[in-house]
């Protein structure tokens, strides 16, 4: 059984997060053990790592969530282990970094309002590193993550296994949509009011992606996204097989019209 479904995405408020992702993952959690499920796959996310992670962080980094959605997946998570402990249901847990690809309704359409928008702020230039992963590799992950026999009670970092920048990220996709954009460096001690103060500019200007200049996020930048997946290929023998380099030119056409 694979369960993926969870409560995410900006609008979310922390009672939708913690109603689905937990309250809904100990439901599925109960059916499964009732039902005498060999096995389930639990899609978790990066995010029980927290902003205070160090760059290159495995799966032995202790939870230090940053927000309600974090938390969430951390209750999530100590749920599933629960269940294979006190019910014997085999769990196996997956934490995707930003995921993206057909459909995408997240990752790529605000990534493409950015850019267009002409400008946008970055912490200390966007120096520090932005995990992705293509759909595709994640869907492989959960494959493998069913059947593997040493999976069961592990939890895995799911990514591309490449390293990229912000800045990166987002000149390749100012690139490939032909598009220049500015990137505004904000240093970090200026996070907090200079996410006001940018915000204001944004609504004024009617700049798009906006709705992103949080201090929440602003200061999210502050920490690196970069996680290992050495275990992943090790046990599960994960490979990703899609880059953004690769991939991004065929997707354009379904989110730049």
């Amino acid at each position: 059984m694979f369960h993926l479904a969870a409560a995410l995405g900006p609008n979310a408020d922390a009672q939708a997060l913690f109603r689905v992702n937990v309250g809904g993952t100990e439901n599925v959690l109960r059916a499964a053990a009732t039902a005498g499920v060999g096995r389930v796959v639990f899609t978790s996310s990066v995010a029980v790592y927290g902003e205070a992670a160090p760059e290159g962080a495995d799966e032995d980094t202790p939870p230090n969530p940053s927000g309600p959605y974090g938390e969430s997946k951390v209750r999530a998570e100590a749920l599933c282990l629960r269940y294979m402990a006190e019910h014997g249901l085999p769990v196996v847990i997956l934490r995707p970094c930003f995921v993206y690809g057909p459909g995408d309704p997240y990752f790529l359409p605000t990534a493409i309002s950015i850019l267009r928008g002409g400008w946008f702020p970055v912490v200390d230039g966007g120096r520090l590193p932005v995990d992705l992963v293509h759909v595709e590799d994640v869907a492989n992950a959960h494959l493998l993550a069913a059947t593997a026999p040493q999976a069961a009670g592990r939890a895995y970092n799911i990514t591309d296994g490449r390293r990229r920048t912000l800045r990166e990220l987002l000149e390749l996709g100012a690139r490939a949509l032909g598009v220049r954009v500015r990137l505004v460096s904000v240093p970090r001690f200026l996070v907090r009011p200079g996410a006001v103060v940018l915000r204001a500019l944004g609504e004024l200007l009617r700049v798009p992606g906006r709705e992103l200049l949080t201090p929440e996020n602003l200061r999210a930048m502050c920490a690196p996204h970069h996680f290992r997946i050495a275990r992943a290929r090790q046990e599960l023998g994960y490979e990703p097989a899609r880059q953004l380099e690769e991939v991004l030119e065929e997707l354009l056409p379904e989110f730049a019209a």
